[in-house]
């Protein structure tokens, strides 16, 4: 039997509950991604090490939507 898991609720879940920890983990994860733009332009692949449930991934895939994104964990 095949099951659908809706991964982008489990990863809104998991921003939300994150973000009560660090209130402004959002802003961080801009600043960060304004530094990739900054020193490499619109890149053609972003390696996310240590990516977790891929939080900052799926913000620089949205950044970055030609780019290729390899997430590490």
């Amino acid at each position: 039997m095949s099951q659908i898991v809706a991964w982008a609720g489990w990863l809104k879940r998991w921003d939300d509950q994150q973000a009560g920890y660090l209130p402004d983990r959002e802003e961080q994860f801009a600043l960060m991604l304004d530094i990739v733009a900054r020193l490499v332009g619109d890149p053609s692949r972003f390696v996310d090490l240590a990516c977790g449930p891929g939080s900052i991934s799926a913000r620089a895939a949205a950044r970055f939507p030609s780019a290729e994104i390899i997430g590490v964990e």
